[in-house]
């Protein structure tokens, strides 16, 4: 859209410099916004740098954390397995144990009988 200024008259002059001096503090004024928001977008990133890099620390602490107990679980139950095999393998010499000493019994049972048989027909 095109319009024309009749310059010769002073009242148009007068309002079309306010205009123009309007124009130029809002200009000004957004100037100074971006400057502003610029700022701010840096004091942001200086405030929250270090907490991002202290964030960063805690989560890789945690993380290690988090691999050291599941390796200490690991362990844990590599041992509980080796804890129930030796378990089973002294409960296995205990049945053979009794099943060698039942034996052993009986034998004694069979040579007090023959004695006794014996010590009968004497």
């Amino acid at each position: 859209m095109k319009f024309t200024v009749d310059t010769s008259d002073p009242e148009m002059l007068e309002i079309l410099g306010e205009v123009k001096k309007q124009m130029a503090d809002l200009s000004r004024s957004v100037q100074n916004l971006q400057t502003a928001v610029a700022d701010l977008a840096a004091r942001i990133g200086d405030l929250t740098g270090p907490l991002q890099q202290e964030l960063n620390t805690v989560r890789a602490a945690l993380q290690d954390e988090r691999d050291a107990f599941a390796s200490y679980r690991q362990a844990e139950d590599q041992e509980d397995v080796q804890q129930n095999q030796a378990l089973q393998d002294a409960q296995s010499r205990v049945d053979e144990a009794l099943d060698n000493a039942q034996q052993a019994a009986g034998r004694i049972d069979d040579s007090v009988a023959q004695l006794n048989t014996l010590a009968t027909n004497q």
